[in-house]
């Protein structure tokens, strides 16, 4: 988990510049494209880191370190899907 938070900070970071850059009158469209990529990329990273995890916490943790890396799981998967979501209403 200590590698998804560290993901996860710089990927807040991208989401606030994009929404900086999306609230200007006139967003540049190369930045906002650029910003969409890198986000993109470093969930995609943090899926797999996630995917790998759960496998360990399957095979060798308990019942509740399971049901908190599902929950963990769920909650930034959530956060990426209600980003994206907003970004296209």
């Amino acid at each position: 988990m200590t590698e998804q938070r560290s993901l996860s900070q710089p990927t807040g970071k991208k989401i606030n510049e994009l929404d900086a850059e999306l609230s200007k009158e006139d967003p540049d469209r190369t930045v906002v494209q650029v910003k969409l990529e890198l986000i993109s990329k470093t969930y995609e990273k943090v899926d797999s880191r996630d995917h790998t995890v759960l496998q360990i916490v399957n095979r060798e943790g308990t019942d509740e370190e399971q049901e908190e890396e599902i929950t963990v799981i769920s909650d930034y998967e959530e956060h990426y899907t209600i980003f994206w979501i907003s970004l296209i209403q």
